[in-house]
């Protein structure tokens, strides 16, 4: 009996089990047992012989397996081989084109079904290259999905289409924020034909914006009442009117960096809006009375909204905000930082203005940061303008209310008028801090023991203009201060008179600190020796604080800018730099001359000099220069035949300039040069008919050169140029004139030509 069972459990496993059979089962075990093994035998030569054929077809196990690059047969394009013959699809073919083009409801995906080989792919490819769907869409894009379902390897190939040109972005944030701002949707300029339209995207093309896009809200929007996706961003948007508030299923609406000074009072009557995002837009100053009605909204996002005066009244009521961006602190009720008590969900950043009108402890309290754990950048300000009276004490008290959720990972403080920090700050309760901005903060003569938040990457102190030293108060009592900090600057410190290391007793201090900027220091006059720095900036120190600079022997980039009263670079400051590669020197007026310090930079790439109106000449320039820059040196008449040298640059920039007369011939040598622009040198009256033998030169841009009379011949042999701007120089223009200029013969092979803003050719095309 057990054997039937099991013989009646294989049957149910092979699908063959019925009531006849449970029927015999009960009655004669013994003839149900013959039977079920005759079938078994049956299922196991059925079974043996599709092994057999497996082995005798070579077919592999992995059941499943559908790995991409085995699909590559099935990869399709937009591409309609017109020389075969498709019949039968006519019908189908009009009728989906029929139904793209007319007022169909809501049409957003259209799916053709079907086995293989019925022609799913042919009559989406005819719908596709169809003329007056051609005629229609701005923008279409054929992206192939096959078995490999990759979301980022989609959206790069959706931008490739778009762009003409291989996509290189990696994360998924960055390629659909990408994506989004080169559009999915098209803008018809007669929108009144596509009224059931849902997403609507504009976008912009190298800054050039159709005519139609500057009319008040741009589109006749007002009769797209089911539209539920509305991006206006980054174009020169100034106006949204009233009838957008018609727009009831609108869900999200993008105007982020236009040109809006104030919203219209309708788009508080938008229930269904949940994304309102007026992201850097500079000029609006004035947001909608009702905004606290529009009970939806969970992302408003209003980062660098600078010009912006105050919040409306009530913003407390929009229980849904998950973004908010900026909040100001008004005086009148429903202004109050008390609306931010019940907005615990709100995340990213979070910059809380005008601070002055807190009026004290208690208010303080209300705003419940602690309770915000998803904020991850915080900034807190008060205005800095002398009208504003506010006490050292309630200022304190505010900042001490003020105390963020631990989870914090940047913090700002600017303005704080209080004489010293409170106690969340001193004892360091936000331990997962990466950067920390003072700006500012004029009674603070000590800092915050910052050396023990170990995480901490980038330290910024403005105008403190009270701190004379920086020591141990900012170390903290930690074994090794600072051990991840890699960025850290000091600007306007007017009373920063020492900076101390040697107090640390042996320990290491600022062991990651690649990135020191020091600006308008002036009282500081010497720098602790930091050897892991490798990129320095001193901006309008005193000479003695450069000097000192000979102590960083390993920073592979200096800038230095602003010593007027420099003749001559301190001595020793460029010598045994075997590892400087960048180099920059601005706003020395009374500098006369590099003298022979530069020759000595073997590792030198990059070289810009600007505002320097005494030099005259330069000196022998090093031969590894890839980059050499040179701007608004006045007295500078020629460039030193010591260019010849330069057998490795690929960049030579010349601006402003205005003494300048000619390029040496000794430019020649210069095989790896592949960008030449010269800006403003109204005295260069020719280019020297050396150019020829720049084998490399692909760019060549030429502005207000306003003496320049003609190109020389031997740019016609330059096979590499590939692009040719001239811009305000009326003598090039009329002699560079498409097949008229004298001087069109020289340049007719560039592939690329500007003139004037106007293309002028592009053989691509």
């Amino acid at each position: 009996m057990a054997e039937a069972v099991t013989s009646a459990l294989a049957s149910i496993l092979l699908g063959n089990l019925n009531t006849g059979v449970l029927e015999e089962l009960g009655r004669n075990p013994l003839v149900f047992r013959f039977k079920m093994a005759h079938k078994l035998k049956n299922v196991r030569q059925k079974l043996d012989d599709i092994d057999m054929r497996k082995n005798k077809f070579k077919l592999t196990e992995g059941v499943g397996e559908n790995e991409a690059d085995r699909f590559d047969w099935r990869i399709t394009s937009s591409y309609v081989n017109k020389t075969e013959i498709i019949y039968g699809r006519d019908k189908e073919k009009e009728e989906l084109i029929s139904m793209l083009l007319a007022n169909s409801d809501d049409l957003s995906v259209y799916a053709i079904h079907g086995m293989g080989g019925l022609g799913k792919t042919t009559l989406a490819q005819l719908v596709y290259s169809d003329a007056s769907v051609e005629g229609r869409f701005d923008l279409r894009i054929w992206v192939c999905v096959s078995d490999d379902f990759d979301i980022r390897r989609l959206s790069r190939a959706i931008i490739e289409s778009i762009e003409g040109e291989r996509c290189t972005l990696e994360e998924l944030d960055t390629l659909q924020r990408h994506l989004r701002e080169k559009s999915l949707c098209y803008y018809d300029k007669d929108l009144v034909k596509v009224q059931s339209l849902r997403s609507l995207i504009s976008f912009r093309v190298d800054c050039t914006l159709p005519p139609y896009l500057s009319l008040p809200l741009a589109f006749k929007v007002s009769s797209q009442n089911k539209i539920r996706t509305l991006v206006l961003s980054n174009i020169w948007l100034k106006n949204l009117t009233e009838p957008i508030g018609n727009l009831k299923h609108l869900r999200y609406l993008d105007v982020s960096g236009s040109l809006i000074r104030k919203l219209p009072e309708s788009i508080s009557s938008l229930q269904n809006l949940q994304t309102l995002n007026l992201s850097y837009c500079i000029y609006l100053h004035m947001l909608p009375k009702k905004m606290k009605d529009m009970k939806s909204l969970i992302y408003l996002d209003l980062t660098g909204c600078k010009a912006l005066q105050c919040m409306p009244s009530g913003m407390g009521q929009l229980g849904c905000l998950r973004k908010l961006g900026t909040f100001i602190v008004g005086k009148q009720v429903g202004h109050h930082i008390g609306e931010l008590q019940r907005l615990n969900y709100i995340g990213g950043e979070l910059s809380i203005k005008d601070l002055d009108n807190v009026q004290g402890l208690a208010d303080a309290q209300n705003a419940n940061l602690a309770r915000k754990t998803n904020l991850q950048s915080l900034s807190l300000s008060w205005r800095e303008d002398e009208s504003s009276k506010f006490s050292e004490a309630n200022s304190e008290d505010v900042l001490c209310a003020l105390k963020p959720h631990s989870n914090m990972k940047k913090l700002e403080i600017s303005g704080y008028r209080g004489s010293k920090f409170p106690d969340w700050m001193l004892e360091s309760r936000l331990p997962n801090l990466v950067e920390i901005s003072l700006q500012s903060c004029m009674n603070c003569e000590h800092l915050p023991p910052f050396g023990k938040l170990r995480f901490l990457k980038h330290l910024q102190l403005h105008r403190m203009d009270t701190v004379k030293c920086i020591g141990s108060d900012m170390y903290g009592d930690g074994e090794n201060p600072f051990p991840s900090l890699e960025r850290m600057t000091l600007g306007q410190m007017m009373n920063l008179e020492e900076w101390e290391t040697n107090s640390m007793g042996g320990r290491e201090i600022f062991t990651c600190l690649h990135e020191l900027q020091i600006k308008k220091c002036p009282k500081l006059v010497e720098l602790p020796i930091i050897s892991s720095v490798k990129y320095l900036t001193i901006k309008d120190c005193t000479v003695t604080l450069l000097s000192s600079v000979v102590n960083f022997t390993s920073i592979t980039s200096l800038r230095i800018k602003g010593f007027d009263e420099l003749y001559v670079l301190p001595d020793g400051l460029l010598r045994n730099r075997p590892c400087l590669q960048k180099l920059t020197i601005q706003r020395m007026r009374s500098l006369r001359s590099l003298s022979n310090q530069l020759n000595n930079l073997s590792s030198l790439k990059y070289l810009s000099i600007s505002g320097m109106p005494k030099i005259t000449a330069l000196s022998v320039l090093p031969s590894s220069l890839a980059t050499l820059r040179i701007e608004n040196c006045e007295e500078l008449t020629s460039l030193s035949e010591g260019l010849q040298y330069l057998t490795a640059l690929k960049d030579l920039e010349l601006v402003r300039c205005v003494k300048l007369n000619s390029l040496p011939e000794s430019i020649r040598h210069l095989n790896s040069l592949q960008s030449l622009r010269i800006f403003y040198c109204p005295e260069v009256s020719c280019l020297p008919n050396q150019i020829r033998h720049l084998t490399s030169l692909s760019r060549m841009h030429l502005y207000e050169c306003t003496n320049l009379m003609s190109l020389p011949e031997g740019i016609r042999n330059l096979e590499m140029l590939r692009e040719l701007v001239i811009e305000d120089c009326p003598n090039l223009e009329r002699r560079c004139k498409k097949e008229k200029g004298k001087d069109w013969p020289n340049i007719a092979h560039i592939r690329t030509i500007f003139i004037n803003d106007q293309l002028i050719q592009s053989l691509d095309t």
